[in-house]
């Protein structure tokens, strides 16, 4: 019933090239009697010496992969649906715990803004307190950073030394000599060195000339500070307490100086009256003679 363009039966023409080809099986494509497109297999069975053969109608087969595929994608459709209300369900989920969290973070946060922002008014209020205490004391602080030589002073140590904030680019020891009495210089820069070297903590009273021309006295106290990088410290302006002892001193000189004038005075009386006594008896001697 089927026969190729040579009129020989496909079937016998099949068998007959898988018989006499060393091949174990074979497939072919023909079109059949009935204008349909089937698709025939054969395989040999050597151990009996048989060759068997099946096949299928592709027109059946496409209606087999097309109701496969309807039932696919109806499989599919359905796990996108589940997938979709999952994904749906998590989305909102994932929306609700996002917003309670950030709702958390953002109280946590607030408490903790406001912590900031009192610690921030404390400190701010320490340093205007520090600040005050400064001025009253007449004390400032001070650090030297070894490795830039840039120096910070406070605002107490700009007012004692008679600067203004405007010239902190020029503030250092270069600065600084230009004010101290040079008699006080070298005392100040063999302290300085010693500390920078031997780490030894040094005190150090010395005097500076304002552009005013006044003289103020000052004590001045440093140490390095744990990692050697810098030097640390506070000066303080003692000049009331400093001419206070002056002038104590000065008294003190004078009392002693009035002491002794009146001790030297009480001696020369003394020795006076001595040399009296004799002169009188010598006018009484002489005035009974005549």
């Amino acid at each position: 019933n089927v026969s190729d363009i040579e009129k020989e039966n496909i079937f016998v023409k099949s068998y007959k090239e898988l018989k006499n080809s060393n091949d174990k099986d074979k497939y072919f494509q023909y079109e059949h009697i009935s204008k349909s497109e089937k698709i025939s297999y054969l395989r040999k069975v050597e151990i009996y010496d048989w060759i068997i053969g099946t096949g299928f109608n592709l027109d059946k087969l496409n209606l087999k992969i097309k109701e496969k595929q309807e039932e696919l994608e109806k499989e599919y459709d359905e796990h996108m649906y589940v997938t979709l209300i999952i994904a749906t369900s998590m989305t909102f989920l994932f929306l609700i715990s996002s917003m309670l969290v950030s709702r958390l973070l953002e109280k946590k946060f607030l408490i903790h803004k406001k912590d900031l922002e009192k610690q921030i008014i404390e400190n701010q209020k320490q340093k205007e307190t520090l600040i005050r205490a400064q001025e009253v004391a007449h004390i400032g602080d001070w650090k030297l950073d070894l490795q830039t030589n840039e120096v910070f002073w406070s605002d107490e140590i700009i007012r004692i030394f008679g600067f203004e904030k405007k010239d902190k680019n020029m503030f250092g020891f270069e600065l600084l000599k230009d004010i101290i009495v040079p008699e006080d210089i070298s005392a100040l820069e063999d302290v300085i060195r010693n500390c920078i070297n031997k780490g030894i903590e040094y005190k150090i009273i010395y005097r500076i000339k304002r552009a005013n021309n006044e003289i103020r006295w000052i004590d001045c106290r440093g140490k390095l500070d744990e990692d050697k990088l810098s030097i640390i410290g506070i000066i303080q302006d003692i000049t009331e307490s400093k001419n206070l002892e002056i002038e104590k001193q000065q008294k003190d000189d004078l009392l002693y100086q009035q002491s002794k004038m009146a001790a030297m005075g009480e001696m020369i009386g003394n020795i006076a009256h001595q040399w009296r006594q004799p002169l009188s008896t010598i006018s009484t001697a002489s005035t009974g003679t005549k």
